[in-house]
């Protein structure tokens, strides 16, 4: 990966569309969740929704996984109080190859990462790592109209294995072993107040030192994406599910 592209993304407040909001409503929507928790969160970025929770649980563990190491280091910083404690475990792990047994954890957390194993994937990769009756929540792209414009279309098939619409990643998660608890999408401005907008402010600060045509390449595909969510918005949007395994 072009070092561009991760300097682009440390420097956000979060590494993909979310809201704390958004965060809480799902982790109140977990009926039963044990006292003192263990949890695993997928991705996690700098740990922005892994500080959410942190704070918002009274007990438990959080083992907070993504394979850069920078994101890694940001958690540690921001959380040291918690990682003091014992309550914060930031490591460095590739989600494919997650270092865990199997039944570890009460809960797993992925707020935009599944996207790298799409969903049937990665619902398949991470059930073994959790425990009976545990619970899964996870935020994933979805179209929420019937066709889309087509540059929408090719622009997410680049990226993503695969994007449905919430009643087909509900379908899929059935298929896996999972019950539905309940869903909802991600509010719009879950995509601009701490993702787009701070990125195209930091795409405008990269083009006037980086000139090297594969990094205006990467910033252009940068903002078209932004562009592509100005303009098309209404079409797609992150849908929140939470999942128990059953």
């Amino acid at each position: 990966m072009n070092p561009l592209f991760y300097d682009v993304f440390e420097a956000l407040p979060r590494q993909g569309p979310g809201l704390t909001d958004s965060t809480l409503k799902a982790l109140h929507l977990i009926p039963d969740l044990p006292e003192d928790p263990m949890i695993l969160d997928i991705g996690c970025g700098n740990g922005t929704q892994t500080m959410d929770l942190l704070r918002a649980l009274h007990g438990g563990r959080i083992v907070a996984t993504d394979n850069h190491l920078p994101f890694v280091k940001m958690l540690s910083d921001r959380g040291r109080d918690f990682f003091e404690t014992g309550r914060l475990t930031p490591i460095i792990a590739d989600m494919a190859k997650l270092p865990f047994g199997e039944r570890s954890f009460d809960l797993l957390w992925a707020e935009g990462s599944i996207f790298i194993l799409g969903m049937t994937g990665g619902l398949k990769a991470f059930y073994p790592f959790l425990k009976q009756g545990g619970y899964f929540a996870l935020t994933e792209i979805a179209w929420l109209k019937d066709n889309p414009p087509e540059k929408v279309v090719e622009f997410f098939a680049q990226d993503c294995n695969e994007v449905g619409t919430p009643d087909q990643y509900c379908a899929i998660a059935r298929e896996k072993g999972y019950e539905v608890i309940d869903r909802f999408i991600v509010p719009a401005n879950g995509w601009w107040d701490e993702y787009y907008t701070p990125m195209e402010k930091v795409i405008q600060e990269k083009r006037s030192t980086h000139t090297d045509p594969v990094d205006v390449d990467i910033l252009d595909m940068l903002q078209l994406e932004i562009d592509i969510c100005r303009e098309c918005q209404e079409y797609y949007g992150y849908v929140f599910l939470v999942l128990k395994k059953v």
